[in-house]
């Protein structure tokens, strides 16, 4: 004996009435009203569908008067860190514009049980601006590249092996409302260790190494190789909240087939099946402060001559690939934030161009995070480039 009333007036009767008091219903029902200049009039719907405890399920059902019809869906899954992952697809026709416009988007993890782990992403959309008309949680106004992965690993006690599939997509120069494939790996093998002591020697060892077959827009050959590196690190305690940590690095990278202008812009040389080797000395300087953990880093690092054990001095770079300092910031104002600053300068020369200030000061970036609540975390993120002064 149910009354519904309008005020203080009754208005229906119903002899029986239900109503779940389940606060995790399993279907939902949303409208969402609105007007704008592109696409006039709409109507979005959004039902919910509760498939189990961790599982549900979205079907996007848009009117727009200037547009017409838009029709998608999305399944989610949560079960933990360990299986947890999100597919969402969506097309419409735009009446006005006669274009198709489309997205599919999607990631995941699992883990697979015995060490082994499953993981990749889904990103592919019909032109830049797709996102921000259509994605209801999207936060981009345009989307400069699409990035698409999978791997699986495998982790030991001592070290990984993965298994990658990566592809990079970014908008094409000819056509700016669509896309190009800029990289593309088919497929990459790493593999790392952890950080060994072998026999009584006073430092670290990290043993890593790579095999890829890699597409790069930039060359006009598909490029095969294999690496081998190895990394020696110790820390040494200075004093009261200084630490100073050197390492050195070496590694040698076999190529079926390389330009030397991917090294140096002067050069049009070309090499088949060679061994390129490199060295790297870094050396941190990190002080705990009250202003927050500051990590001074020198980095040097030098290619020696293909198929050589000589440095390759003779090229636009003068075989330097590295030669900068970094100096950043890690401060924690509060248990739930973080705020990260880093910069750096360029040291390094050329013999067919020289740097201005502007070209040696690395971007200066600002990174801000905070966690409000278990299930929500805001993220800033900005940087600076002086010179035409960039900011993101």
């Amino acid at each position: 004996n149910t009354l519904f009333y309008l005020g203080k007036a009754p208005v229906l009767y119903l002899p029986i009435f239900y109503h779940s008091l389940d606060p995790n219903r399993r279907l939902q029902w949303r409208f969402q009203p609105g007007v704008d200049r592109r696409s006039g009039y709409y109507l979005k719907g959004t039902l919910t569908t509760r498939l189990s405890e961790t599982t549900y399920s979205k079907i996007f059902d848009d009117y727009y008067t200037n547009l017409g019809f838009g029709l998608g869906g999305e399944v989610d899954h949560r079960a933990g860190q360990d299986s947890r992952g999100s597919l969402f697809g969506y097309r419409i026709h735009e009446d006005g514009t006669v274009n198709n416009r489309w997205g599919l988007f999607g990631g995941g993890y699992k883990d697979l049980g015995s060490s082994f782990s499953l993981q990749g992403r889904i990103q592919f959309q019909s032109d830049p601006s797709f996102t921000n008309h259509y994605v209801r949680s999207d936060i981009f106004r345009l989307t400069p590249n699409l990035v698409n992965s999978a791997a699986l690993t495998r982790n030991f006690s001592k070290g990984m092996v993965r298994l990658i599939y990566a592809r990079e997509d970014v908008l094409n120069p000819a056509n700016p409302n669509r896309f190009v494939k800029n990289t593309e790996s088919t497929p990459r093998l790493e593999a790392a260790s952890a950080s060994l002591r072998i026999w009584k020697l006073p430092w670290l060892n990290t043993f890593t190494g790579f095999a890829d077959n890699n597409f790069n827009n930039s060359r006009l050959h598909l490029e095969k190789s294999v690496n081998a590196a190895w990394t020696g690190t110790r820390s040494f305690h200075i004093a009261r909240g200084v630490n100073f940590t050197p390492s050195l690095n070496y590694s040698e990278t076999y190529y079926n087939r390389f330009d030397l202008t991917n090294f140096a812009t002067s050069e049009t040389n070309q090499n088949l099946n060679s061994l390129l080797g490199r060295w790297t000395v870094s050396n941190n300087l990190r002080f705990n402060t009250p202003l927050g953990d500051i990590d001074a880093t020198h980095s040097y690092g030098k290619r020696l001559k293909p198929d050589g054990v000589t440095e390759d001095t003779g090229n636009a770079d003068k075989g330097v690939e590295q030669n900068a300092v970094t100096l950043t910031d890690v401060f924690m104002p509060a248990s739930r934030m973080w705020a990260r600053l880093s910069t750096g300068y360029d040291y390094r020369t050329f013999r067919d161009h020289s740097l201005t200030f502007d070209q040696r000061i690395r971007p200066i970036t600002t990174d801000v995070s905070w966690q409000s609540s278990k299930s929500l975390v805001f993220a800033f993120h900005n940087d600076y480039q002086l010179g035409p002064g960039k900011g993101e």
